[in-house]
């Protein structure tokens, strides 16, 4: 008789599920695991924590940037493009005080 599956422990229960990715999404996998020499589960798993966990920003951080996100009743994932964006804007075109873009300069 085989053995049963042993339980997962309390501290790391893992799930398994295939992803299918289109042409480009498994040629940037491909290119970050010769970068990075991660597997490509690693890589995934290395995304969905950072988004999960703020980018390891610290906790007051975190929470008014979560706090910012959610009065504007935006995901994650719209409220780290507008971010990026925003940041493009500041550093193409300066921030108001001073600092010049690079492609000002």
């Amino acid at each position: 008789m085989p053995k049963p599956p042993e339980p997962p422990t309390s501290q790391r229960r893992l799930v398994s599920f295939t992803m299918k990715l289109n042409l480009a999404e498994s040629s940037f996998v491909e290119d970050l695991k010769e970068k990075t020499g991660l597997p490509a589960a690693e890589i995934v798993r290395g995304f969905l924590n950072a988004f999960r966990n703020w980018f390891d920003l610290p906790a007051y951080m975190a929470a008014e940037l979560r706090k910012q996100m959610e009065e504007r009743g935006l995901n994650e994932r719209q409220y780290f493009s507008e971010l990026l964006a925003r940041e493009y804007e500041r550093s193409v075109h300066g921030d108001g005080k001073g600092r010049q873009g690079a492609r000002s300069q």
